[in-house]
């Protein structure tokens, strides 16, 4: 059965970031901390109301789900924002259990592949935050083999391709497999240059070509620091 995928920025699909995962609230005035706890009491609130019903099959099943998505991705973010890792993890569980129903609803579509990979992406990171090495290995791992093909060839696809290898690379490096480490660092440096380049060729893109520059020079960096 063919579906019609509809994704609007920002509502059924939160944008992937190229500024990474939350960094956290450090150095935020305390003041703020009480709308921190609203805006994701809210969030937590939202959730519960479009989880309410959810339609078990046809187009408003699939768009249901999209919508759940990015209603649990609002709230990781949040969590994240505020150090709580945990519950940030949790919630995208849940966004990653979303996409996947909505995807074996609807059939393959590039734009619910890249919306899975991009949580696979901030689970990752949180993971290796946690220092939880070997969970995150397998969550990066799961990001390039479900990207494997290369996707749409956009840059976002090829940025999250680049975002797995360099996870890997940091996490075979703090295990100490320098072999395994030095082969994900440099397939990370050709994906992020590939990226860089379909980045300036789409005129649709806005800011961010300087975030990926840093990225790029962070994996060379780390490449010369153990040659």
């Amino acid at each position: 059965m063919f579906f019609w995928l509809h994704i609007e920025k920002g509502t059924t699909m939160s944008e992937i970031s190229e500024n990474g995962p939350a960094s956290g609230n450090a150095g935020k005035p305390a003041e703020s901390d009480r709308a921190d706890v609203e805006e994701i009491l809210e969030a937590y609130r939202n959730v519960a109301e479009l989880c309410r019903w959810i339609p078990g099959e046809g187009q408003e099943a699939v768009e249901a789900r999209i919508r759940v998505y990015g209603a649990f991705d609002r709230l990781a973010a949040l969590e994240e924002a505020a150090g709580e890792h945990s519950s940030g993890l949790a919630a995208r569980e849940s966004a990653t259990s979303m996409i996947r129903q909505a995807h074996q609803l609807a059939g393959d579509h590039v734009a619910l592949r890249l919306m899975e990979a991009s949580q696979l992406n901030s689970r990752g990171f949180t993971l290796r935050e946690m220092e939880n090495w070997r969970d995150a290995l397998d969550i990066y791992t799961e990001l390039a083999e479900l990207l494997d093909d290369g996707a749409d060839g956009s840059y976002m696809a090829l940025y999250l391709m680049a975002a797995a290898q360099d996870g890997i690379g940091d996490i075979q490096d703090a295990l100490g497999d320098g072999e395994a480490r030095d082969v994900a660092w440099e397939r990370a440096r050709i994906l992020f240059q590939s990226c860089i380049h379909a980045r300036n060729r789409d005129p649709e893109a806005g800011s961010g070509s300087d975030h990926l520059r840093n990225l790029l020079d962070d994996v060379i960096a780390k490449q010369k620091e153990v040659s």
